[in-house]
């Protein structure tokens, strides 16, 4: 059923003082939500601002991270390589090492061994010298036995040929006087001769008046 006329009137007043105070209700709210909104505003363009902010801080912190990360890396590949040169060098260095023991040890074993037979080459100088000297001193001794020996019969034979010679001249002294003699006797029977062949022929031979012809 339509409602009534008075009533539609009466209503509509109160209705329209409702909807006046309910405009002011509504203004004050709309006032309000929009002051909210400006306040949300301004939040989310600090919140942005703050989120930009540590966006970019995270951003520089990230290629910071990652610069360091990068640096990690080539520290850890520099680490690496000089542990891989280390271990190469060591692995160089105990080569050598073993290397030089060996020759060392090599060169030990040469003089060793040159040791030994020196030593055994000066034992076996040692023993030849002691017969050298030996050897030498039998020697020495036979020489001067000789030399004694030598003297000896030297003196011998100088005594006996002293006697020899003694006698051969003698001898000789003997044969020489024998021989003048005989040739004084010659000598002598010729002159005779020889004066008796003058005086046939008249001359005579002096044997004073020639040596004074000759003098």
């Amino acid at each position: 059923m339509p409602p009534k006329a008075g009533k539609k009137k009466g209503k509509g007043k109160k209705k329209a003082k409702g909807k006046k105070g309910n405009a002011k209700k509504d203004d004050k709210s709309e006032m309000t939500i929009e002051d909210k909104y400006k306040q949300t505003v301004q939040e989310v363009m600090s919140l942005r601002e703050h989120l930009a902010v540590k966006t970019e801080v995270g951003r520089r912190a990230a290629s910071t991270c990652e610069m360091v990360k990068m640096k990690m890396r080539e520290t850890e590949d520099k680490l690496d390589e000089e542990r891989l040169t280390k271990r190469d060098i060591s692995s160089d260095l105990t080569r050598q090492y073993k290397s030089m023991q060996n020759q060392l040890e090599i060169h030990i074993q040469h003089l060793e061994a040159t040791v030994s037979q020196l030593r055994q080459e000066l034992a076996e100088s040692r023993s030849e010298l002691q017969m050298v000297t030996t050897e030498r001193n039998d020697l020495r001794k036979e020489r001067d036995d000789m030399e004694m020996d030598f003297k000896e019969k030297i003196s011998f034979m100088e005594q006996a040929y002293e006697g020899v010679i003694q006698d051969a001249m003698d001898l000789m002294v003997n044969k020489v006087e024998e021989h003048r003699t005989k040739w004084q006797s010659e000598s002598n029977e010729l002159e005779h001769r020889n004066n008796q062949i003058l005086m046939e022929f008249g001359l005579s031979y002096s044997r004073g008046h020639h040596k004074d012809k000759a003098n």
